[in-house]
This record gives structure tokens, sequence and C-alpha cells, in this order.
């Protein structure tokens, strides 16, 4: 939600744009820090407790985020307010990983057998919606309230988010399963970290770097090279998660059909080779064609890797998931959690800098090149044979007494509008 305005609002250019991409990046590092702590809570206290705990911490740091700039607006200096953005950045990444973590953790343990990559599918398909209506409604919300006092127009998008993962609690109190048997969350057996499944998790990180790393940087170039507004690089990230939202469930389609069930880590190999073209048009592109066409140019290379990223992302989780024994799952969850948080940890942080010594088309350049060189690792982990769950007896349907679906992904969706 902050990325379309923070960077040009007055908050963010009192900071400067490297203290910007400090304050994205302590999101994740939050997510990082209790990523070894959450699957012990889950052993103590069940997936509702955790995430039900997760949305009002989460709520909390959101709102304390956009009152930052009002309580510090007479005495604070640029410091200080960098620091209190980052710790709520922070606190709010922290509970975002009870949320997420817990989630996926209720959704893994339940036996829908073959059709875990329609379940991930749609889970990134809601993500993409509320990262679309997030990046679009922040815009929106703060250039709605431009009459307002600078403060109260940077607070309101924040109390919006605030508001909706408050107002969720009590759905995930009735809907999410409690207390696991212990079993159930015991450490990870011997055998878990084959070569495939530690090259999709090297994936997992770049995308989190390459896709929380270009929204510190859009806004700046666009507003730079064609002026525009926080609303119309809204549009822009919202165009990529749309395309993105579009394109996960026929993923998750694919990667159920049984002649997939060897290729999963192919076809992420052939999304970030997709991916790294997209950057390609996002920056060298874009420029070559000129000022008139930059902003329809850079609408469309989001659109591409927005296409391209449910390749990289919805056949993760089945393939790791695959001959996994469930004592292993919540720590496998956090590890994919953690992975991707690790990645939008130093996505902005590196972009930022790179954005600020080599400008915006040779960044876009170097995103590319790390997407061949992940392309590459995937290609070369790949499983030359043989399925893990051929030998495993995997229902064909899900058992009765599931948690819903919709509510046991909506936690994932609120984390993942508030993290932009």
């Amino acid at each position: 939600m902050p990325a379309p305005f923070l960077p040009t609002s007055p908050t963010g250019l009192a900071v400067g744009t490297r203290a910007v991409g400090l304050i994205f990046s302590a999101y994740p590092l939050g997510t990082v820090l209790a990523g070894p702590v959450v699957p012990r809570a889950l052993e103590s206290f069940g997936a509702r407790a955790v995430v039900c705990s997760g949305l009002v911490a989460s709520a909390i740091s959101s709102l304390a985020f956009g009152l930052v700039p009002w309580a510090l607006s007479s005495s604070g200096s640029d410091a200080a307010l960098t620091s209190c953005l980052a710790t709520c950045r922070l606190s709010g990444g922290a509970a975002a990983a009870a949320c997420e973590t817990g989630s996926f953790t209720a959704l893994s343990l339940s036996d829908w057998g073959a059709h875990m990559g329609k379940v991930f599918a749609a889970v990134e398909v809601d993500i993409g919606l509320a990262l679309s209506l997030g990046a679009a409604l922040g815009g929106w919300l703060y250039r709605a309230a431009g009459t307002l006092p600078p403060d109260a127009a940077f607070a309101l998008p924040f109390a919006a988010i605030a508001a909706a993962q408050l107002l969720l609690v009590p759905f995930v109190a009735v809907s999410i399963p409690g207390k696991a048997p212990r079993a159930q969350v015991a450490v990870s057996p011997s055998g878990v970290w084959t070569p495939a499944r530690i090259a999709i998790i090297f994936s997992v990180v770049a995308w989190g770097a390459l896709n929380e790393g270009i929204q510190p940087i859009l806004g700046p170039h666009l507003a730079a090279v064609a002026g525009v507004d926080a609303a119309t690089v809204g549009f822009a990230i919202a165009f990529n998660s749309l395309l993105y939202m579009l394109s996960a469930l026929p993923m998750g389609l694919l990667v159920d059909l049984p002649c997939m069930a060897r290729r999963r880590t192919l076809t992420i190999a052939a999304g970030w080779a997709v991916y790294g073209a997209g950057h390609i048009f996002l920056g060298p592109g874009a420029a070559a064609l000129g000022p008139r066409q930059e902003v329809p140019l850079t609408r469309g290379a989001m659109g591409l890797l927005g296409v391209a990223s449910s390749a990289c992302i919805v056949p993760t989780m089945p393939e790791l998931r695959t001959g996994l024994a469930e004592e292993a799952i919540p720590r496998v969850s956090a590890v994919w959690t953690t992975a991707f948080s690790l990645g939008a940890l130093l996505g902005p942080l590196a972009s930022s800098e790179l954005y600020a010594s080599l400008g915006f088309d040779r960044t876009c350049e170097l995103f590319a090149a790390t997407c061949a060189l992940v392309a590459l690792c995937l290609l070369a982990a790949a499983r030359p044979h043989g399925r893990l769950d051929e030998a495993l007896d995997v229902p064909s349907s899900p058992r009765a007494g599931l948690p819903p679906l919709p509510v046991s992904i909506s936690p994932i969706m609120l984390r993942r509008s508030g993290s932009r």
C-alpha cells in the first residue's frame, strides 16, 4: 500500500531515497527475524491463536506507522523519523510472519492431495488481488486526501489497512484450526533439503528481492521521466498484480496435471527466463522509445512481470511439499516465508543503492542478469527422473472438515497488501 506514495510524499522526500529503501526493507527483516520463532509458537498455541495475534499486532503497527509523521512533526529530526518508521515496519513484518506461516501451515497440513497446485494457485490469486487493491487503493486514498494536511493524508491508507486486519480477526478465530498435535510440528526429518528444493528456495529469495526491489524506485523513475503522480504509479503496480492474479489459477491447473509432476522445476526456470525479459522491457526497452511511450510500455512490462511471476511462484510450494512428511511441513512453510522475506529485505536496499548509483535502466539490466542466473541454477538442480510421491498414498480429494479456503487465505492477503 505505501509503495505508490511513500517515496514521493513529503515524508519520503524528507528522509531521502536511501532511507525509503531502508524503511521498505524493515518489514521483511521483521518477518525474517520472526521466522524461526513462529513454528515453535504454532507448536505451543496452534494456528488459530498465532494468526489472530499476528493480525492484531499487524494492525497496531500499521496504524502507528501512519501516525509517526504527525507525532514527530514538531520536534522530530529526519533521523528520528526514519528510525520510528523503520521500527513500525519491523514490528509489522514480525506480525506478518505469524499470519502467513500460520495460514500456509493450516493449508499444507490439510489433505488436499493432488489438488495442491490449485490450492496454492488460489492463494496466489487472492494475493494478486490484495496487491492490486493495496497498491491502487493506497495511491487513490493518498490522492483523495489531498485537501487534508499532509500528515493526515499519509495516515489515511494505513488506518484503512489496520481496520481491515482487525475486522478479519473474528472470522479467522472461528475458521482456522486450533492447536495441532505435537507430532505435526516436529523437527524436519533428514533428507528434506535436496538440491532441487534448495534451488527452489533460492529462487524464492531472488523473486522476493526483484519483485519488492522495483517498488521504491519505480515511482521516482516515472516521476522524473514522465512527471506522473502517485496514483499512476499505483495503477502500474496494480496492473502487475492483476496479471499475476489472472495467470495464477491457470498455472495451478497446469501444475496439477500428472504429466507436470516431473517438470515443475523446469516450469519455474521458464518463468524466470520470461521474468528477465520483462525487466529488459521495463528498463532499456522503455527508455529506447522515449518519454512519451515510457508510461504505456512500463505498464505493459509490469504486466509481463506479473504473468512470469505466476510461473516463478505457483509451482514452488507444491514442488516443495511433494513427498514431504507432515512433520516437516510447518518448518518448510516457515522457510518459504522466510526466504521470500529475506529477498524482500535485500531487494529494496540493493535497488535503492543501484538506482542512486547507476540509474533505473542499468538496475533493470542487472535484475535481468539475476533472472538468467536463477534460471540456470534451477535447470542444473531439476530432478532428472522419478516422482517423490510415486510410492505415497496421495488422496485425490480433500478430506471433510477442512478450514474454509477464503478465510485461511485472508491473513496472507492482508499481509502482502500491507507489505507494499
